[in-house]
Formats: C-alpha cells, sequence, structure tokens
C-alpha cells in the first residue's frame, strides 16, 4: 500500500516537474502596445506579428552635428530597418566624433548597447508617438532631429551639389491658449539641412 502510494507522490512530482520546465522553457506571451515601456525605451512601432519591433530611447540624447562625409547613402522613407545600416556607414565615413550616429551607437541604456540613429521612416514612427505624447510637455518653438538618412541637395554657399542630411521639423505655437503643432511628416515636406548643422538626437532599437 506504502509502496504505490509512494509511487503516485514520485509520479505528481514528476509530472508537475515537467509542467515547471515547460513553463520555464515557453513563457507566457506578454501583451505589448504601442508607448509601453519595453526593451530599455518606449514602444513606437510593432510588426504584423505584435511581438516585434521599435522602440526610442526614453528622452533625448543630446544636440550635436551629423558630421560630414561624401557618399550617399540609401533613402527608404518607408522601412524600417534601414536606419541601423545608415549609422554604421555614417560612422564608417566620417572621422568627426561626437556625431549624432555616433552618439547612438555608443549609447548604453537601460541594459541595451544596440541603439542607432533612426532611419527618416523609423523617425516618421517616432515622432507620430512624442507628437501625440511627450511634445504637449515642450514649450513654444522650433524643434529638430536627426535622420540618418541623407540626401543630395543643392549648396547655395557655392555652384555644385552637396550632401545634406533629412531631418523632422516641429513647430510649436499657441494663439488664443490653444496649441498648434506643424510638422514634416512626409517626403516633400522633409527638412534637407548641412551636416554642420546641430540639432536634436533621439536613439532607437529594434526587438
Amino acid at each position: 500500500m506504502h509502496q504505490e502510494n509512494n509511487q503516485q507522490v514520485i509520479t505528481q512530482i514528476s509530472e508537475s516537474s515537467a509542467m515547471y520546465d515547460i513553463a520555464q522553457e515557453e513563457p507566457l506571451v506578454k501583451s505589448l502596445h504601442i508607448g509601453m515601456e519595453y526593451a530599455g525605451g518606449i514602444i513606437v512601432h510593432l510588426d504584423e506579428t505584435g511581438q516585434h519591433g521599435l522602440v526610442c530611447a526614453p528622452h533625448d540624447q543630446g544636440i550635436f552635428e551629423s558630421g560630414s562625409v561624401e557618399c550617399d547613402f540609401p533613402y527608404f522613407p518607408d522601412m524600417l530597418g534601414d536606419g541601423a545600416i545608415n549609422t554604421q556607414l555614417i560612422l564608417k565615413h566620417c572621422d568627426q566624433r561626437p556625431i549624432a550616429a555616433s552618439v547612438c551607437a555608443e549609447l548604453v541604456l537601460n541594459g541595451y548597447s544596440d541603439w542607432y540613429l533612426p532611419s527618416i521612416g523609423e523617425l516618421f514612427k517616432v515622432m507620430k508617438y512624442l507628437t501625440s505624447v511627450e511634445f504637449k510637455s515642450y514649450t513654444v518653438g522650433y524643434y529638430e532631429f536627426w535622420s540618418s538618412s541623407t540626401c543630395l541637395k543643392q549648396n547655395s554657399g557655392f555652384d555644385g551639389i552637396a550632401m545634406g542630411s533629412w531631418t523632422y521639423y516641429l513647430s510649436i505655437k499657441e494663439k488664443d491658449d490653444t496649441r498648434i503643432y506643424s510638422t514634416y511628416v512626409s517626403d516633400n515636406y522633409t527638412e534637407e539641412d548641412s551636416w554642420g548643422d546641430e540639432f536634436r538626437v533621439r536613439a532607437v532599437r529594434r526587438f
């Protein structure tokens, strides 16, 4: 009788251990959403699985120049992911430090070190979220953020074409106690600026 009881206890323990192992190997899927603090930052984009996407740093990394390079990089405003490649290309072709790309690439924040300067497409997603939340605390004025997407532009200082970088521009005004936001959120209205100008930097990373 005791032997049967012992065997039953052993079986129950084994089954419980097996269930514990499965639970350890297959954790419950967390429900993620835009604006949630996750993976070292704030979620600003989720893919179709709802488990992977893009986070931005919880705050700006400062105001920096973008550096100067002599080659053009791909510009894919609707694609995610090329910002990481662009960041490495900028660092490869520009020795100046610190610049927007190096500040992001060298960032270690909340246990993560794979941050990068977003492409203009990724920056659109960051700014869409910030416009609805963070920018409400900004004072009246003008704000501009660097992306890692570059462009060729006509330089007014000399005859010829010069390298520029795409930025995201935000204007905040007040009229009759109402805040008015003006932003450039499409290709046709994205601001082009020279590498020597200093604008805000907000790092991102994929998860």
